[in-house]
């Protein structure tokens, strides 16, 4: 009988040990994740702004609440990002999606040539983290971090070259700060 007591408190004491440290990574989970609704509204006035304008106001394409924009390079590294916007956030669609973004597969969101993220940031949290293509729209001669009232952006076409030195047809889409 004593015996039975012993094993079941054993078992208790361990479930606890266990489920303690899930339920706490899951609480990170659900506070650190962004919901990114607003993504494909974004990435539609984007596109809209970019063909129809020469200059912009990105409070006319990310319209939605937000204080800051921050635009990361290519190959920048997840806790670089975070250091900069000094918070941590998550996009994961689920849990599982988290625990994988936790280990080193996350570490590298940025990984291609061709990618680049901009988040958006409101009262020191994250509303909006988009990795964009650089042919949607390239940000990555602009500030490095832009406040809401200085959210000018010029768009520039230039050629495309290819591997001969010669113009494709697509023209790469230059977004820089307009007030520079």
């Amino acid at each position: 009988m004593r015996t039975r007591k012993m094993v079941a408190m054993l078992a208790f004491v361990v479930a606890i040990a266990v489920s303690t440290p899930v339920a706490m990574s899951y609480m990170d989970y659900r506070q650190t994740r962004v919901a990114n609704g607003h993504a494909d509204a974004f990435v539609q006035h984007l596109q809209t702004a970019v063909q129809e304008k020469r200059t912009f106001r990105m409070t006319e394409v990310a319209d939605f609440a937000w204080d800051r924009m921050y635009m990361f390079q290519p190959y920048t590294p997840r806790d670089v990002m975070e250091q900069t916007v000094g918070s941590t956030w998550n996009t994961s669609d689920s849990y599982l999606g988290y625990l994988i973004d936790q280990t080193s597969v996350g570490d590298h969101p940025l990984i291609y040539d061709h990618l680049h993220k901009l988040v958006f940031v409101k009262d020191d949290q994250v509303v909006l983290d988009l990795t964009l293509d650089r042919i949607t729209a390239d940000f990555t001669e602009s500030r490095e971090m832009v406040e809401r009232g200085d959210a000018w952006f010029a768009v520039e076409r230039k050629d495309e070259l290819d591997g001969y030195g010669q113009p494709i047809e697509k023209k790469r889409i230059m977004i820089r700060n307009a007030s520079e």
